[in-house]
């Protein structure tokens, strides 16, 4: 690993020293050509945190000997009028109330009420005969069953103790070798 990483740094140094040959020599053909440019580097972590840094003492000292910095304007953002939505109109067609007689709204009220008494007696009724169903039920001993609730039926004591020996992993593997063991042989089938 160690050897990789020496032949890749010595080979990009040669690469790099052949480049640099290069350019010396155009520029010593060609003294009237204007120098080429140089790739820019790029500066590692630390080399940006000191340039930061010397940006900042910098600037720390025009302050200390009261220059200030030249402030850029503040931005003023013009806001345009919005145009005030349309206004809708609703018109109402107004028409003269219907005379209405109070005298058939008082016989249908009390037909109403007098439905809704029979109702509520024959509600009644109802609930206290249930009541009643109920106590005698509980008194003969009855189950009640609540809604909703699954009645299962019971298991043979072979299919218990099967599920019961697949509960543990041991036997799961257990199970699992034998049906190895026991099955036909491979030979025999097909």
């Amino acid at each position: 690993m160690i050897v990789v990483f020496a032949i890749t740094g010595i080979s990009g140094w040669m690469q790099k020293k052949a480049q640099d040959a290069a350019a010396k020599e155009r520029r010593d053909q060609d003294p009237a050509s204007p120098p080429e440019r140089a790739e820019p580097r790029r500066q590692s972590v630390a080399q940006q945190v000191e340039t930061v840094a010397g940006d900042l003492e910098a600037q720390l000292r025009r302050w200390m000997q009261g220059e200030t910095s030249p402030k850029a304007p503040p931005v003023v953002l013009a806001e345009t009028p919005r145009p005030a939505p349309p206004v809708r109109v609703h018109r109402v067609n107004q028409t003269a109330p219907v005379p209405v007689s109070v005298t058939g709204h008082a016989q249908a009220l009390d037909t109403h009420l007098q439905q809704s008494g029979s109702v509520a007696k024959r509600a009644n009724e109802l609930q206290r005969a249930a009541l009643h169903h109920l106590k005698d039920s509980r008194r003969a001993g009855a189950k009640l069953v609540q809604p909703g609730a699954v009645i299962r039926k019971s298991r043979s004591r072979e299919i218990a103790s099967a599920v019961d020996m697949l509960r543990t992993p041991r036997t799961v593997r257990q199970a699992f070798v034998a049906s190895f063991i026991l099955a036909s042989p491979k030979g025999l089938e097909g």
